[in-house]
């Protein structure tokens, strides 16, 4: 799993604007990941035909999200210093960045793009990142 959640974060870094293909990436890698209620296996109703857009819109991007890194509080702004065009923010609020808490942060050619970046390093950078890297 770490070797994927690795390639999604070298594929956001260089992708240009939406792609279905790395859309489809990230439901197959990130949606095994998020937090289920009881232990029951739950059907996403996430065929290849209805992967949401992702990397299109900021919204779905959003919602994924939340949905992995549940209260998780964000920042997206435009980046004039660089080329990247957006940098996005994780964070949560019970765990102030400005007190030693944790802060993921990421540019991306747009602003869903950058919060996708983001969300990878945040997954990465866990506690218990052991058990997404073995699966």
């Amino acid at each position: 799993m770490i070797a994927s959640l690795f390639n999604l974060g070298a594929c956001l870094a260089v992708a240009a604007g939406p792609s279905p293909a790395l859309d489809r990436a990230l439901a197959a890698t990130l949606l095994p990941l998020a937090p289920r209620a009881g232990r029951e296996a739950v059907d996403d109703g996430c065929t290849e035909a209805t992967v949401p857009a992702f990397t299109a819109a900021t919204d779905s991007a959003l919602d994924l999200v939340q949905r992995l890194l549940p209260g998780c509080q964000w920042l997206v702004r435009t980046d004039s210093t660089t080329s990247n065009g957006y940098f996005a923010n994780l964070w949560f609020v019970d765990q102030d960045p400005n007190e030693g808490g944790p802060c993921w942060g990421a540019y991306g050619a747009t602003a869903a793009l950058a919060l996708l970046a983001a969300l990878v390093a945040a997954l990465l950078a866990r506690p218990d990142a052991d058990r997404i890297r073995n699966g």
